[in-house]
């Protein structure tokens, strides 16, 4: 495959376009609902099977330090974006994340966890 083939896809051109869209939108709000709802994208997107994590991270970096590079300068965006990508998604796909049916040994065997 060459690079004239991976550039002429479609929707690699539709998915640049949303993110541009996207970042203008999310320019004017605050950067609490920035974060919030890239937080619920991302673990939507999570939640999809044929996405894989280097993506969901991608578009943290597009969408976050986009949308709040105007108002915190890019390295405290591109601080927050790694904060949240971390802490907010980071999580949500580890096997390290506490949950209580985690300390039951019986379970864990049951779902193939031990």
């Amino acid at each position: 495959m060459t690079w004239r083939a991976i550039r002429s896809r479609p929707w690699g051109k539709g998915a640049t376009l949303f993110l541009g869209w996207m970042i203008s939108i999310m320019k004017s709000l605050s950067p609490a609902v920035v974060i919030v709802s890239f937080v619920v994208l991302g673990v939507g997107m999570f939640l999809l099977p044929p996405v894989p994590g280097p993506p969901v991270y991608l578009t943290g970096g597009v969408l976050l330090v986009g949308s709040l590079e105007d108002s915190m300068g890019f390295w405290a965006a591109s601080a927050v974006c790694i904060a949240v990508c971390w802490r907010g998604l980071h999580p949500s796909c580890s096997p390290a994340f506490p949950i209580p049916a985690r300390r039951k040994p019986g379970l864990m065997e049951f779902t193939g966890i031990l």
